[in-house]
């Protein structure tokens, strides 16, 4: 009997896309004599966080890395730390998405300058987005927001885009 491989589109494989693509990290040694190259999981997760919560700080010590390896592992999605249900930060995200868009667009956009590597990645990073929501069943009723000023697109249209810009 065959596996079948359920596709599904949520926060922690999202992430884990975003971190394959994410720029090279430096070399060990460096990093161990306290360097950091700012590109670390929590740092992603950091960064993509702010986009949709400008206003979001980490906690401090050593639990957003459990945090971050959690919700990476589809098994956080929430908690006091992490504004995913908070109503009303959702709310102001959504009326950013539907309104003005630009403000999202450049958090958006700066988060891939800061952690992707777009110049290797983009391609590869915007068709595994797609194939992703194209096998996800709980995507069929979602709408998308890809560009500035556009209606949101609904699944079949947005598979039928043939150009998907990641930046602004």
């Amino acid at each position: 009997m065959e596996d079948k491989k359920e596709y599904v589109l949520c926060g922690g494989t999202f992430f884990t896309l975003l971190l394959r693509a994410r720029k090279q990290r430096i070399a060990a040694r460096r990093n161990a004599e306290g360097e950091s190259d700012g590109l670390s999981d929590q740092d992603v997760f950091e960064g993509l966080l702010k986009v949709a919560f400008p206003n979001f700080v980490a906690p401090a010590g050593s639990s957003f890395k459990i945090y971050t390896s959690n919700y990476k592992a589809c098994r956080l999605s929430s908690n006091e730390y992490l504004p995913f249900e908070n109503s009303e930060l959702i709310n102001n995200f959504n009326d950013v998405i539907i309104g003005s868009y630009d403000p999202a667009l450049v958090r958006m956009s700066e988060f891939i300058e800061t952690f992707i590597s777009a110049e290797d990645y983009a391609n590869w990073l915007v068709k595994a987005l797609l194939e992703l929501i194209e096998f996800d069943s709980d995507t069929d009723k979602g709408l998308f927001y890809v560009e500035n000023g556009s209606q949101p697109y609904d699944k079949k249209h947005l598979l039928q885009l043939t150009e998907v810009d990641l930046c602004k």
